[in-house]
Parts: C-alpha cells; sequence; structure tokens
C-alpha cells in the first residue's frame, strides 16, 4: 500500500515541531475577548461616530447617474457615437453600484431599514426605467426617422432632469449636479 503523503508530513513535522495541545484555555479566551472588543470597536466607529447609510450611497450613486443620463443623451443629439458608448459602460458601472448596495440593505443595524427598503426600491425601478427609455432614445437614433421630429423631445428631456435631479438632491454640488454642455 503506498504511503499517503500528507500523513507522513504530518509526522514529520510533529518530530521536529514541539507541538502540543494547549493545556490552559487563555489562549481560547484571549481571542474571544479580542473578537469581542473589535467588534464594539467596529460598531462604535461605524453606527455612532461615523455613520454612513446604504440608502445615502444610492442616492449619491442616482444622482450621479441622472449626470450621466443627461450626458448620454446630449450625446445621442449630437451623434456622438464614441462619447455614448463611453457613458453607457459608466452608466451601467453605477447601475451595477447601485443593485449591489440595495441587496445590503436589509442587513443594516436601523431603525429606518423600512423606510430605506421602499425607497431603494423605488432607486432601483428608476435605474430599470432609464436603462429602458435609453434604449428606446438608441433604436430612434438608429432609425429612419428623421433628429428634427425627436430632438425637441430630447431636449424637454435634458431640463425635466436637470429640474428633478436639482429638486432631489440640492446638496449634491451645490445644488444642480447636472452640467449645461
Amino acid at each position: 500500500m503506498p504511503p499517503n503523503i500528507s500523513e507522513e508530513f504530518g509526522r514529520a513535522v510533529y518530530t521536529v515541531l514541539p507541538i502540543a495541545a494547549p493545556m490552559r484555555l487563555t489562549q481560547g479566551r484571549n481571542r474571544v475577548f479580542g473578537i469581542f472588543l473589535a467588534l464594539m470597536v467596529m460598531w462604535v466607529i461605524f453606527h455612532q461616530v461615523h455613520p454612513k447609510r446604504t440608502i445615502d450611497r444610492m442616492r449619491g450613486l442616482f444622482a450621479k447617474m441622472f449626470s450621466l443620463e443627461a450626458k448620454q443623451l446630449a450625446s445621442i443629439l449630437a451623434d456622438n457615437h464614441t462619447e455614448d458608448m463611453g457613458l453607457r459602460n459608466s452608466l451601467h458601472e453605477t447601475a451595477v453600484q447601485i443593485r449591489t448596495l440595495s441587496e445590503a440593505i436589509p442587513y443594516e443595524f436601523d431603525r429606518y431599514v423600512q423606510q430605506d427598503l421602499a425607497e431603494s426600491s423605488l432607486i432601483l425601478q428608476a435605474v430599470s426605467h432609464g436603462g429602458a427609455l435609453f434604449l428606446h432614445m438608441k433604436y430612434l437614433r438608429d432609425s429612419s426617422i428623421p433628429p428634427s421630429l425627436y430632438a425637441d423631445l430630447f431636449h424637454e428631456i435634458i431640463t425635466d432632469m436637470k429640474q428633478a435631479s436639482s429638486a432631489m438632491f440640492p446638496a449634491q454640488n451645490g445644488g444642480c449636479i447636472l452640467s449645461d454642455h
């Protein structure tokens, strides 16, 4: 029967190193106390001293998404395909971050978890509707419909997005987060 390599290695290590089972439980006790102390310090820092709620990060990313969508709409109007692709990638990354954050909300130690879940659901719906809107916009741009028929609608949507953004997120970047480019 061939020798088992892991057994042989274990015997060699046991004979070379002075390994013995601890006779006291002080090491285990110290580890448990250390873990509890670390948990308490983390709780104090992350929930009392400097709390940063997940829903606040989602709001910030949603504001960023509004800005990116307005820029993408303007690039669709300008027929700038390279800028459109870059903005589309940025929008995708932002949407993935928002979806990931929404999964973390039920696990927060917060008394407003139910309100945060409802707001998270609304933000996720808005993100999915925004994606559908821009698929339709891209279809319009790639179709044979002349841009003069929908350009005014695009400009109206950009204006509405700027107004909604400044109303929803007044503290972001000193007012409206969307530039007038």
